[in-house]
């Protein structure tokens, strides 16, 4: 399976869709991202963990990526050159604080996990991330 981050030169990046090679999405992308630009070049340093999905574009030039089933995110900065291909994941000062634990008592959950499945996404004009809803929560449906 063929995974490509489209449009990807920084200044027209504006949404990453992740798609295989007929061109329809994927909703759980793999283990790493495979791809991150037309080409098929495997990125040099693999996904930290998990599987990656969701991915974003920030206004820094950095991508986000969640980790599937989790409620953590991961954050790769490209190189001095601003090469994705060759970016580090996670580098000090470039990560990303876990999604926050809330209650629930509809099902009972107390200090729960937020680890969101299909859920709403994007990047605000000033940089922060909003993360909405989900239709799956730790893979239970909400």
């Amino acid at each position: 399976m063929l995974l490509l981050l489209l449009g990807c030169t920084m200044a027209a990046l504006e949404a990453v869709v992740i798609q295989d090679e007929n061109g329809v999405g994927i909703e759980d992308a793999s283990a790493q991202i495979k791809t991150i630009f037309p080409g098929g070049s495997p990125l040099a340093n693999a996904f930290p963990s998990g599987f990656a999905s969701t991915c974003l574009l920030l206004t820094d030039g950095t991508v986000i990526c969640h980790e599937y089933n989790t409620n953590r995110w991961h954050r790769l900065k490209p190189d001095i050159n601003g090469s994705y291909q060759n970016g580090s994941w996670d580098v000090p000062g470039f990560t990303v604080a876990d999604m926050p634990n809330a209650n629930d008592p509809t099902i009972g959950c107390v200090n729960c996990p937020y680890q969101p499945l299909d859920f709403a996404s994007a990047v605000l004009p000033d940089g922060r991330v909003v993360v909405i809803g989900g239709e799956y929560n730790n893979l239970v449906p909400l």
